[in-house]
This record gives C-alpha cells, structure tokens and sequence, in this order.
C-alpha cells in the first residue's frame, strides 16, 4: 500500500498528544467495563424487546394459537428486536443512510429467527400437551429454553450479520443462546405465575430481551481482540472493536469508524489492516500521528495513541501467547 502523506502540513498543525494519565487501576476498570456494557445491552435489549410486545399486543397476535399465528407472533418479536439492535449505534450517531441498511438487514435476521423458534416451540409444545398437562413440569421449562434460545441466537446474530463482521456474529450467537435460555424459563415460569397473560408476557419477554442484550453484550467484551477507545475528540468515550480485516477509519459514512464529529478528518483518512496477529496502520487520504509523530504507517502495540484528524484514539489489544 503507497504511503499517502496529503493534509500533512494541515496536521502538523494540531495539537499532539503523546501520553494519558495512567488508569488508578486495571482491575476496577475493567469492572467498570462489564458493568458499562452489561447495562447497555440490558438497557437497549429490553427497549427493543418491549416494543416488539406493544406491538403483538396491539394487534393482536400475541394472544394467537394456531401454528401460523405463532409463528407470526414470535417472527413479529425477532423483526423488531433485530431491527432496533442493528440499527440502534448508527441512529444515535445520526448516520441515517448506514442506519437504514442495517435495520433492513437486521429485520429479515429477527423475522426468520422468529419464524423459526415460533415453529419450534409449537411442535414441540404441542407434542407435549398430548403427553400431559401439566404446565410447570420440567420437559415445558425445557421446551421454552429451547425455543428461546434459538431466537436468541438469531437476534443475536443480527447486528453481526448487518456490519458484515463474522466475529461480531459469533459472539452475538453465544449471548443470544445465553439470554434466551435464561429469559425462556423466566417467560414460562411467568405464563402461570403471573394472572394476566398481558402482564406475563411483557414480564417475560423483557427478562428474555435484557438477558439476550446483556450477555451479548458482556460476550462481546470478553472475546474482544483488539479496539479503539476515543479519548480526545467529539466523540471521547466511544469505543469500537476491530472486527474486520481491514477496518477504515474516517468521517465517511462508509467507514467502519465514522469520526462523524470531527470536520478535520478525511472521509477515508486510514485505515488499519488485521495479518498475521499484527496490526497495522496505513494513512490513506490523509496523514497520521501515531505518540505524536507523523507517520505514513505503522504497526500497532498496545497503549498506542493514534491521532486522526483532530480525534485521537488509544489503541489496545489482548495479548496472545503463540
């Protein structure tokens, strides 16, 4: 790849920033990490899951029976989960164009998984009824788990499969089989503990939404490889896990890390290439800073700090022992 050194001067004339204050300790920061992430998935799990049964409850399929209104009830779920999970960062990033391709990727996913666990859970359930009757017996908890976990692992995988990111999917199918195993007991155990149907399934698809959000969620931050935290610039705080193989970074929508705050940047400014367990770092339409000096490329360590236009991201990465 040609080092391309274009806005080099306009760089130059930037503030640098070549050090951070140490962390006061790894340990509590990690703890603050889980937390952050646990609430986050919880939190928009169960939005997303809670506006999949406004929307069965309204009209009307949520108290269905028959095969294909199961069906439907369950694939209605999975659309809208998967729609507002996909397209949940985009919207509050205000990327409208990237938002709407990702809630359509993201609605078929949860359709189709619906469909699927609405099927599964009828058959099965309706084999059972002809066994016995009796609903709090293990095989129905068992059944609910089943049939759950499998719309878990397909919601899951939505957000995945809309950025196109294998290892995003993966994990996204680990949580969701997690969080739809757990929310499915807690559903069954709430369709006859709870006396009104309506209460027991908003409590009980919540708890599957929060659960399904939260482990995708903690999943994620526990199989991460390598990310960029923002630590100066419009968007400080932010991270962004490096799942692909090559990942752009700029103020396009088009790149995978949209510095949408930052006028400085170039649309496509760099970009960062995943081979052989090293990462490196390539100026593409403009120049970089990486600890404060002016590069055209450079492998990535961990601790690193890379400044892209007026933002400036610290790099970090788990060790793996060869």
């Amino acid at each position: 790849m040609n080092e391309q050194r274009a806005g080099a001067d306009r760089l130059a004339s930037l503030p640098k920033v070549s050090s951070l204050p140490a962390a006061s300790g790894t340990s509590r920061r990690q703890a603050v990490e889980v937390l952050t992430a646990l609430c986050r998935g919880a939190l928009l799990g169960g939005v997303a899951i809670a506006l999949g049964w406004l929307l069965t409850e309204v009209s009307g399929t949520a108290r269905s029976t028959s095969l294909f209104g199961v069906v439907v009830y369950v694939a209605m779920l999975g659309a809208v989960f998967g729609l507002v999970t996909s397209a949940w960062s985009d919207l509050a990033d205000r990327l409208w164009s990237r938002a709407l391709e990702r809630a359509s990727i993201g609605t078929w996913v949860g359709l189709i998984a619906g469909a699927l666990a609405g099927t599964i859970a009828f058959l099965l359930y309706d084999n059972l009824q002809a066994e016995t009757a009796d609903p709090s017996g293990l095989r129905f908890y068992l059944l609910r788990v089943l049939a759950w976990a499998v719309f878990g692992a397909g919601i899951g995988a939505a957000p995945g499969i809309a950025e196109r990111a294998p290892s995003k999917v993966a994990n996204g199918i680990l949580g969701g089989v997690i969080g739809g195993a757990l929310g499915g007991a807690v559903l069954h155990w709430a369709s006859f503990e709870v006396a009104a149907e309506r209460d027991a399934r908003l409590l009980g698809l919540v708890t599957i939404g929060v659960a399904i959000g939260a482990a995708a969620a903690v999943v994620e931050l526990a199989r991460r490889q390598a990310w960029l935290r923002i630590v100066a610039g419009g968007l400080a705080g932010k991270e962004f896990v490096l799942y692909h193989e090559r990942t752009d970074i700029g103020s396009s929508p088009k790149a995978q890390i949209t510095l949408i705050k930052d006028p400085s940047a170039a649309p496509l400014h760099a970009c960062i290439i995943d081979a052989e367990d090293a990462r490196t770092i390539y100026a593409v339409e403009a120049g970089i800073f990486i600890n404060g000096q002016l590069v055209g490329e450079g492998r990535l360590r961990d601790g690193d700090l890379i400044q892209v236009g007026a933002t400036t991201l610290e790099y970090a990465e788990v060790e793996v022992d060869h």
